[in-house]
């Protein structure tokens, strides 16, 4: 990747819609064998990377992995998350 493109795609920030896409293309956590997870959506023609942290959570007795993002999103004022 050009550095140009590394400086673009780290100031990405995806909103509902792309993020939606983006939880809609995860593994399952459990079955994931790495410790993160990039999934791809599109923005301005491009494809930009939304990338997800594998970790483990207390429910109860049990200690699944989840997925976590652990960034920013872009909420428009026309975004509801009624539309989700």
């Amino acid at each position: 990747m050009a550095e140009s493109d590394k400086t673009n795609s780290n100031k990405f920030i995806p909103n509902v819609h792309q993020l939606k896409q983006a939880i809609e293309q995860l593994p399952d956590p459990e079955e994931w064998p790495e410790s993160t997870y990039t999934s791809a959506v599109s923005a301005n023609g491009h494809d930009r990377p939304v990338q997800f942290i594998k970790r483990r959570v207390n429910r109860g007795g049990k200690q699944p992995y989840r997925w976590i993002y652990e960034s920013k999103v872009l909420i428009r004022k026309r975004d509801t998350f009624e539309d989700y």
